[in-house]
């Protein structure tokens, strides 16, 4: 069998988890996935549909009056805090 020559050309690593997606068990706490998804500045849809319980609770950030939340490429929303907001 002929072996082939490797591609040239660019390749693409994409995670689609924010850091917020690496919480598991007790860690995934509301608190816990604001905190870390406010510092990534994003979040995957990916990470939404995980469990039922990332569901809850990226749903509630979609609600949480503190924070904007606004689709930006699929599957990326863009999360930022309402200026003058705690």
């Amino acid at each position: 069998m002929k072996k082939r020559a490797p591609r040239r050309g660019r390749i693409i690593v994409c995670s689609m988890e924010s850091s917020a997606g690496e919480l598991r068990g007790k860690a995934l706490t509301y608190e816990n996935v604001r905190a870390r998804v406010l510092d990534a500045g994003r979040f995957s849809s990916f990470e939404a549909e995980r469990s039922p319980k990332a569901a809850r609770l990226y749903s509630a950030l979609h609600n949480d009056p503190s924070i904007v939340v606004t689709l930006d490429r699929y599957p990326w929303y863009r999360v930022a805090a309402k200026p003058g907001a705690a």
